[in-house]
């Protein structure tokens, strides 16, 4: 749209200049040549502010927290995809796994919406890192214990994940009912409490 607005202003520039040098010439002719270098002038000057490069932001000149949000989130929730069905794999039964199961369908809601409609927000940053975070830190070693270990790792794991959805949850509260004023504290909670 901007674009579309400056040439407007070009051409009703040069078509006052050229009316300009018509109007002078006519009711001034011993100056013409005057009103026409100054013209000319004039119109050199446009010329070079027609054709001059514009400036483009440089992608490294991004801060170390500026990143291209939509493939980070994309990238999490394919990393929830594979954590689920990789704990799938492992022979845990179902009903085990309903704690991370209903964990990462909060966070796999979650995304989309944060990162669509608070891009840039600290609580989308912040839920953007808990699965490469905290779900990994928690779940990985879930997939690499003995058998006999694996069960009390995966009570100790649902205690932290049932703290980690009942905050998700409020998330998803107050985006449904509107408070985004409350937004900002729930960063700095998930951040404090889950490292995200």
């Amino acid at each position: 749209m901007r674009g579309w607005q400056d040439g407007v202003w070009r051409l009703v520039i040069c078509v006052g200049l050229a009316l300009s040098v018509f109007l002078v010439s006519i009711y001034s002719p011993e100056r013409w040549i005057v009103v026409l270098a100054a013209t000319l002038a004039l119109a050199a000057a446009l010329i070079v502010l027609m054709w001059r490069p514009r400036e483009v932001p440089r992608l490294n000149a991004l801060g170390p927290d500026d990143e291209i949000e939509e493939e980070v989130w994309i990238e999490q929730l394919e990393k929830l995809a594979s954590l689920n069905l990789r704990l799938r794999l492992t022979g845990i039964s179902r009903s085990d796994l309903t704690t991370v199961e209903t964990c990462i369908d909060a966070l796999r809601r979650l995304l989309p919406i944060l990162n669509c409609e608070y891009e840039g927000h600290t609580l989308t940053r912040s839920v953007n890192r808990l699965p490469s975070s905290y779900l990994s830190r928690h779940l990985i070693p879930l997939l690499h214990a003995p058998d006999g270990l694996r069960q009390s790792q995966l009570q100790a794991a649902d205690r932290r994940l049932e703290a980690l959805l009942c905050e998700l949850k409020n998330v998803e509260g107050l985006l449904a009912a509107g408070m985004t004023g409350e937004l900002h504290g729930r960063a700095t909670i998930l951040d404090h409490r889950f490292g995200g």
